[in-house]
């Protein structure tokens, strides 16, 4: 299996804290790093996975790294099947998209999805979306390597399995019939959004028990996916009185 990389203080950081096994840390020499070598005290073992370079020939190979690079397998994606009996058991809500391109995007819906403590999978189809790198892991600050993230063959399909099992689908679209507050959510519901460049077809809003919209004014054409995520997760988040 190939390896990948994690770059940067905090992605490292947060792949340390989520049990992320690496291969290889490379750190800048003289770099204070106080989480990292409370990490390597406790843990002896990982010490000779430490190599120490010049900042200098870090930032030559992996521009931007603060000076540390984390070498890890390759992303794994979650169990289809067992995200969602999770997010049944917990009520949680799912976020899927019908695809994702940019790295900023999935980074941005990872954040939000990890500050708001309900997410419990984030769902992309497999031919419409970018694979999760470790740019993408950059981008989300660690974010991605917190939550599930699912990939699958037919998100209309996977939405069908879910209202056979009781969980309510919320779709979000402009064409949408209920303003998004105006909507009661009771979890787990699993909330679907188009992706970068293209709405949620007809065919497909007429499978969701609901349609959802958030008001624009001056016509404006549509929101960027990680901004009507959060606004929708927030809404949800204020309902249910900031609790979990």
């Amino acid at each position: 299996m190939r390896k990948d990389f994690v770059i940067g203080i905090h992605p490292v950081i947060n792949a340390i804290k989520e049990g992320i096994e690496f291969k290889q840390l490379l750190i800048a020499r003289n770099k204070k790093l106080p989480f990292i070598e409370e990490f390597l005290q406790k843990n002896k073992d990982k010490r000779s996975l430490v190599v120490y370079k010049n900042l200098s020939e870090i930032e030559r190979l992996f521009p931007n790294s603060q000076g540390i690079v984390m070498f890890i397998k390759r992303f794994e994606y979650a169990d289809e099947e067992e995200t969602v009996l999770n997010v049944i058991k917990s009520k949680k809500v799912l976020l899927a998209f019908s695809g994702i391109m940019d790295v900023r995007n999935i980074g941005a819906v990872a954040r939000t999805a990890q500050a708001s403590g309900l997410v419990g999978g984030i769902i992309l189809p497999k031919h419409r979306s970018l694979d999760i790198t470790p740019a993408a892991i950059k981008a989300s600050t660690g974010s991605l390597l917190s939550i599930p993230v699912v990939r699958l063959s037919n998100l209309r399909y996977f939405v069908k399995d879910l209202k056979r099992r009781g969980v309510s689908v919320i779709g979000v679209e402009k064409r949408g019939s209920v303003r998004y507050d105006m909507l009661k959510y009771d979890l787990p519901i699993c909330c679907v959004f188009g992706s970068e460049s293209k709405s949620l077809s007809d065919v497909f809003l007429r499978d969701l028990d609901q349609n959802v919209y958030i008001p624009m004014s001056n016509d404006f054409n549509s929101l960027n996916l990680s901004v009507a995520s959060s606004i929708l997760l927030y809404e949800i988040f204020r309902q249910k009185n900031f609790e979990l």
